[in-house]
């Protein structure tokens, strides 16, 4: 998603204003978009396998892909928005670019032609209020998150290390430990105790904050986090080898939903990882980064079925020896032709939109709203 400091890139200038992004986080928006494509890319091409072989073990592993990369990408919405100011011009482009990318995905399909059979009158609706009609579920998860976020950071203000590290502690055990165990008996874990994304969403802005504030000097080391994150994968690895290899009943990516304990862990190394991580200023990851979101709504919009199945066809070369290297180029095919075409609609952004803005006076008037809600 163009996420940037506050969690989503949203374009209020030149690209030049990018300079001062740390491209470590940066290069973690373009690790985590990745893993969300691939996980499209076998999710919604509907991939299966009747016996037990290398690509099974390799698909079942991408289903856990998505989940990363989202629990990633709202941690570092809550690390960064902690200290920026909420801002209602955002809410504002964020919800016109999804409409830009729903437009253009019907427009793709109508030209191209689509053997989907998308439903038009379905994805219209949500391309005037893509927000409100939950287009992109977590577009709008991170959007309501962001909305709440004045009163997020006033309550991790308010709140001491005690206090904090008891309500996570509470939240994490409620909505990741007790959901993962009772899920075992249901084959899923988000079923439980109200939970719901928008929830999950803010536990993590909560724990992206905690680790901003207070993260144990253990976790501050880079040695220590690869570590983490190499005993995370594995963690995460074992249960699809014993559940295919013994036949248990129960879906081997078990694991794969976003507040599952494993995913929680690994989501949490992997962050820690790029953190600690001491990268210089990259000109190019953070370009490649600013873009992400445009990525994200492009591939995942009305054209996404016909992507998979139509375009790359992925369920033909499901059981070819060179499945995985093919999802790869894929995926950086993909995120290419986004990146093109999300450079070029900021290009447009900013020769339209923002001169239509200036005109009507409406970035001044929201600015004077946020100073007033500001005091």
């Amino acid at each position: 998603m163009a996420w940037g400091r506050s969690g989503v890139r949203v374009p209020l200038g030149p690209l030049k204003k990018m300079n001062s992004r740390k491209s470590n986080f940066e290069l973690l928006r373009i690790v985590s978009i990745a893993c969300i494509i691939l996980y499209h890319s076998v999710w919604h091409s509907g991939v299966g396998y009747l016996g037990l072989n290398f690509n099974k073990i390799l698909v079942d592993f991408l289903d856990m892909f998505g989940q990363l990369g989202v629990n990633c990408f709202m941690l570092i919405s809550g690390y960064f928005l902690l200290e920026s100011n909420f801002k209602w011009i955002k809410v504002i482009r964020i919800s016109l670019e999804a409409s830009f990318y729903i437009l253009l995905g019907i427009l793709c399909l109508k030209i191209f032609g689509d053997s989907t059979g998308i439903a038009i009158g379905w994805w219209l609706p949500k391309a005037l209020f893509p927000i409100l009609k939950e287009a992109y579920w977590f577009l709008t998860v991170y959007v309501l998150v962001y909305i709440f976020s004045p009163i997020l950071k006033k309550t991790i203000s308010v709140l001491s290390k005690k206090q904090l590290t008891m309500f996570l502690g509470l939240s994490l055990f409620v909505w990741s430990v007790w959901p993962t165990f009772l899920g075992l008996f249901t084959n899923e874990t988000e079923g439980y105790v109200f939970y719901n994304r928008f929830i999950w969403g803010v536990i993590m802005f909560f724990l992206g904050a905690y680790i901003r504030k207070f993260v144990p000097k253990i976790f501050s080391k880079l040695k220590n986090t690869v570590f983490l994150f190499l005993i995370s994968t594995g963690l995460i690895l074992l249960p699809i080898f014993v559940i295919n290899f013994f036949n248990i009943d129960i879906s081997a990516n078990y694991f794969w939903r976003p507040n599952s304990i494993l995913m929680l862990i690994w989501s949490v190394s992997l962050f820690l990882l790029f953190r600690n991580w001491e990268l210089k200023e990259n000109k190019l990851i953070n370009l490649l980064a600013s873009t992400t979101l445009g990525i994200y709504l492009f591939h995942d919009g009305p054209i996404r079925y016909w992507l998979w199945l139509d375009i790359f066809k992925i369920r033909n070369y499901a059981n070819l020896n060179y499945f995985g290297f093919y999802l790869l180029v894929v995926t950086v095919t993909i995120f290419l032709v986004g990146f093109g075409i999300d450079i070029g609609r900021k290009f447009l952004e900013k020769v339209f939109l923002d001169k239509f803005f200036d005109r009507i006076k409406i970035q001044k008037l929201l600015e004077k709203i946020d100073s007033y809600e500001e005091k």
